[in-house]
């Protein structure tokens, strides 16, 4: 193959057309320095295409390319070169990175070599340049999406008993960058008990047999957040010999919580429906002997009310009021119940239910010469009917539980939280004891049982209705001056 090789050359020295052909289709740049003259340096005309020039437009080449190279690459750039002029023995192969005529990113991947004059001594420096753009950003597109489905990759090279982790592979594990693992720390990474047991079997059968694996597992990464995993192996053989083990690894702990809050989800709906069946038989049965108890009882008093005792005219009125407050409870508790069922939720304005609450309430807004203080309320996502319950039950108690005397002053607003909004509605009542501000959001819990109306369960659906929307409902009181009772409505993205 010699004369072959003298033959190329000749044509390269003797036509100009072979050189132009080598650099216009097997390199995306030529380049060649004068090592003893660094102000002589030749670029390619393609070199100059492949970043966004025109070579005979441009004055001062040597200052454009150094320019046109990222800063951190032509430091290290600088310095590789200058230790392979130092040491020819050294290759010198760097990716650098151009920035383009037109703005963006072209990745070069540059070989050089020294080449010594008649002394023995660096005279010229001859290069060329492959254009890697297309790869880097495949390369780039793939490391963004593994980031962003949390996949790494790993593998142990059993020559050296090596273990290597890919960047994604060790943020899941929370370890720095420059953390270098081995077998035996990647397996005690696993949570001691069965994920360490499985982990150590799979690697080991693996190496034993080429028996594959994919497995979800348990991890403790260095910062001490217990998560799970996804690791998927496989083996290279050669000769009967496992050469390396090597796969994937997933974090997959947002997945696996989500599948519970799913299995939860469905759990609470099937119980939330045996609920609601059971509420509902409980309080037809309940209310059909109590609704014949009332007919008797009201029969019996305007028959004979006129002609008996005092005293058993009395018992029956009480029993005719206690027996209508009891079918008020019943009615409530099936309220409640029909509060855990799973609904839809939608995007309504917090100011029209509002509104609309005020206005179905009109009679006893006016009655009691309700003054409404409503500051701009958002749009936002929720259950409508239960919405306007919340609304309708907090405004109801405020004006039930207003002082003797002073007309009751209501006040709503909200501001922003993350992932939705909180709500305060303030009054002027007749506050609430310290003690008690808890336990009045407890289904049948009544503190004012003398002079005020009601079952105890209003304050108890608020609080469920709250919870339906991810959120928490409190209030804060003092005696005598009034009560701002606060929600958040979480359903907002």
């Amino acid at each position: 193959m010699d004369y072959l090789y003298k033959e190329i050359q000749q044509l390269i020295d003797n036509d100009n057309s072979v050189l132009e052909f080598i650099q216009s289709t097997v390199l995306d740049g030529l380049w060649y320095w004068d090592l003893e003259k660094q102000e002589n340096q030749y670029f390619s005309t393609r070199f100059w295409a492949t970043i966004g020039y025109k070579a005979e437009n441009i004055k001062d080449k040597k200052a454009l390319w150094e320019q046109s190279i990222y800063p951190e690459d032509l430091d290290s750039a600088r310095r590789k070169i200058a230790v392979h002029i130092a040491y020819a023995n050294t290759p010198f192969m760097q990716t650098i990175r151009f920035r383009h005529k037109n703005g963006y990113t072209v990745w070069l991947k540059c070989y050089g070599k020294v080449l010594l004059n008649h002394t023995g001594q660096p005279s010229r420096l001859i290069g060329s340049c492959v254009n890697i753009t297309k790869e880097k950003r495949l390369e780039k597109l793939l490391l963004e999406t593994n980031r962003a489905a949390k996949v790494g990759a790993w593998e142990i090279d059993l020559a050296t008993n090596q273990l290597y982790w890919d960047d994604i592979t060790k943020e899941i594990h929370e370890v720095p960058k420059d953390f270098e693992p081995d077998l035996a720390t990647g397996i005690n990474f696993y949570k001691p008990g069965r994920s360490q047991a499985v982990i150590t079997q799979c690697v080991n059968e693996a190496i034993e047999k080429g028996t594959p694996w994919d497995e979800e597992l348990k991890l403790i990464t260095q910062t001490g957040r217990e998560i799970w995993v996804r690791a998927i192996g496989h083996t290279e053989f050669y000769e009967g010999t496992c050469l390396r083990v090597y796969g994937v690894f997933q974090d997959i702990d947002q997945q696996r919580s989500n599948e519970i809050k799913l299995r939860q989800l469905n759990i609470l709906e099937a119980k939330s429906k045996e609920m609601e069946q059971f509420a509902y038989i409980a309080s037809h049965d309940l209310r059909e002997p109590l609704t014949t108890m009332k007919g008797y009882l009201a029969l019996l008093y305007e028959e004979f009310a006129d002609k008996m005792p005092l005293d058993a005219k009395h018992i029956i009125e009480f029993s005719l009021e206690r027996a209508e407050r009891m079918d008020q409870l019943i009615h409530g508790l099936l309220d409640y119940s029909r509060l855990s069922k799973i609904k839809e939720v939608r995007l309504v304005d917090a100011n029209k239910i509002v509104a609309d609450v005020i206005a179905d309430l009109s009679v006893t807004v006016i009655k009691n010469e309700v003054t409404f203080d409503v500051k701009p309320l958002p749009t936002l996502a929720a259950y409508p009917l239960e919405f306007k319950l919340l609304f309708q039950n907090l405004i109801s108690n405020a004006i039930k539980f207003s002082k003797k005397g002073t007309p009751p002053v209501i006040k709503i607003w909200c501001k922003k939280v993350q992932r939705g909004w909180e709500f305060f509605l303030q009054d002027n009542g007749i506050g609430i004891e310290e003690s008690e501000q808890e336990r009045i959001f407890y289904i049948f819990q009544r503190l004012h049982k003398q002079g005020y109306e009601g079952t105890g369960i209003g304050l108890a659906n608020c609080k469920k209705i709250v919870e339906l929307h991810n959120g928490e409902i409190k209030v804060t009181s003092k005696m005598e001056e009034g009560s701002t009772f606060s929600f958040t409505i979480l359903t907002a993205d």
